[in-house]
């Protein structure tokens, strides 16, 4: 049978990307989102 459920360490990855996307980007987000044209240079 195939297993579906993900790994501990995709788990992981994903609890770490979400806490960064929460804490760091999102506070900016409508900011960005209002400046189409500006660049976000701090996150790429």
């Amino acid at each position: 049978m195939i297993s579906f459920e993900k790994s501990k360490a995709v788990t992981q990855s994903q609890y770490l990307i979400q806490t960064v996307a929460d804490n760091m980007m999102r506070p900016y987000s409508r900011y960005f989102d209002e400046q189409e044209g500006e660049i976000p240079w701090d996150y790429i």
